[in-house]
């Protein structure tokens, strides 16, 4: 479908600026603005936020505006199966799936629960993981270039 899933750095939340912003405004202009006697009274009155987030806000990523006029612009393009098992005939596309990570002291990053060992001279260095699902490798770049092709299998039932 054309995304690519993108894990920010571990531990640095301020990264997924859109993600944080929203969260800004909901605790700003929802969640700090009355009082809720239970998480049923919180869901009740959710909905009224949504609707007027998505008229009303405007996000600078968005070219200034509102979740709702982008989202309402084309409709939206699900893929069609009717059981979860269908979802593993798909064919898999030429996806990509990426992650930043800080290297550790020994020039290393972690991956979920895998371990890729970069560069001993990229000590603390910020680099970024791309797997490339259909061509089964994964590239590791460092300011833009590219210093580290391994071949690595994914498959639908690998747990990420």
């Amino acid at each position: 479908m054309g995304v690519e899933v993108l894990f920010i750095p571990e531990g640095e939340p301020w990264r997924n600026g859109i993600v944080e912003r929203f969260n800004d405004v909901y605790d700003k202009l929802f969640f700090r603005q009355q009082r809720f006697g239970s998480l049923e009274h919180l869901r009740r009155h959710l909905p009224e936020f949504e609707h007027f987030h998505n008229h009303n806000h405007r996000y600078a990523k968005l070219r200034q505006r509102t979740p709702w006029a982008i989202h309402s612009r084309s409709p939206r393009r699900f893929p069609s199966f009717t059981s979860p098992a269908a979802l593993h005939r798909l064919p898999w596309k030429d996806g990509r799936i990426s992650f930043i990570r800080l290297t550790d002291r020994s020039g290393t990053v972690r991956f979920f629960t895998e371990r890729f060992v970069i560069d001993p001279s990229l000590v603390h260095e910020y680099v970024r993981g791309t797997i490339f699902t259909r061509k089964g490798t994964l590239r590791l770049y460092h300011q833009g270039r590219c210093i580290k092709t391994i071949t690595y299998r994914i498959s639908k039932n690998t747990k990420l």
